[in-house]
């Protein structure tokens, strides 16, 4: 799995640079966590399981293929949180870098 400084690095590229990237993040509102708790987890899977943002999962080495089950799930939650410790960033956050990196 990569790691996210590198994935920044890479969604920031294509954004055409930092301040480009920041200010594309600071249009999205972060869902409080009572709005992610009341999302039913398939949902959640399904927002997160579009053609781009699988292309990056398995370029960086999270999934071996599209998600496609609880288990596929967790390992996404485990790459979640382990960006998120390295990052700081909120999980929204996240998903649109990873999305950014390969280039939507």
């Amino acid at each position: 799995m990569k790691a996210f400084d590198e994935i920044w690095t890479i969604a920031a590229t294509r954004m055409g640079g930092v301040a480009a990237l920041e200010a594309h993040l600071a249009g999205y509102r972060s869902k409080t966590p009572a709005e992610i708790a009341a999302t039913p987890d398939d949902r959640i899977l399904a927002s997160m399981a579009r053609q781009a943002f699988q292309a990056a999962l398995i370029r960086d080495g999270v999934l071996e293929k599209p998600p496609s089950g609880k288990k596929d799930l967790q390992k996404v939650q485990a790459a979640f949180n382990a960006w998120s410790a390295q990052s700081g960033r909120d999980l929204t956050a996240l998903s649109r870098v990873l999305a950014m990196s390969v280039g939507v």
